[in-house]
């Protein structure tokens, strides 16, 4: 919130309104347990939703778009709005090579195994029935994520980034008759990653 009200102090937005929510001091201890996260953040998600629905009383939104945590296993509340849901971008729902698994060692197998069951059980769960029921449209980052929606919801379903770029932002074609210069074959490999190094 703080930087939010920082940056709007800075530069003039016209037309852009934030409403902040956060849980009591007490239950965001939850954040801090092993798995307390995904209960936080369930609990968040549902204040958050109640917190819409009283600014739509006077707001009157004409559409409500989840984008937070950007994951497909996990419900949002905004359907309660009665507007136009658009549910994503969120993933997940790439699965861990089989061939693969072998050499996530054993924490990353513990880690790893209820992870790809909760990409099984929880498109089941009641919660992500009313989420998908409810939205309009479902973006997914990518077509391993559209196959973990369930069959009838589908058709909802569409593909696109998580980073909000259209074909206008795009950079200019790549000339694939370049060469890649050749490399000696004692040269280190050096490699760039942008995320969370998770076992999977």
């Amino acid at each position: 919130q703080n930087a939010v009200e920082m940056a709007r102090s800075q530069q003039s937005i016209q037309n852009l309104h934030f409403l902040f929510h956060d849980l009591s001091p007490a239950m965001q201890v939850l954040y801090h347990l092993p798995v307390g996260g995904y209960l936080h953040y369930l609990l968040w998600q549902f204040g958050a939703a109640e917190v819409a629905l009283r600014a739509h009383s006077s707001q009157h939104f004409d559409l409500v778009q989840h984008i937070t945590l950007a994951n497909f296993r996990f419900p949002t509340f905004m359907w309660k709005l009665g507007v136009p849901l658009i549910f994503g971008p969120v993933g997940g729902g790439e699965d861990t090579p089989k061939k693969l698994r072998r050499g996530l060692g054993l924490r990353g197998r513990v880690w790893d195994l209820p992870r790809r069951l909760s990409n099984f059980l929880l498109a089941a769960s009641p919660l992500m029935k009313a989420t998908y029921t409810h939205s309009t449209q479902i973006v997914v980052t990518t077509s391993e994520t559209l196959r973990e929606i369930p069959l009838p919801y589908r058709s909802k379903g569409r593909i696109q980034q998580t980073i909000g770029i259209g074909p206008e932002d795009s950079p200019p074609p790549v000339d694939h008759t370049l060469t890649i210069p050749a490399v000696a074959s004692s040269t280190k490999l050096n490699l760039l990653f942008a995320g969370r190094l998770k076992p999977w």
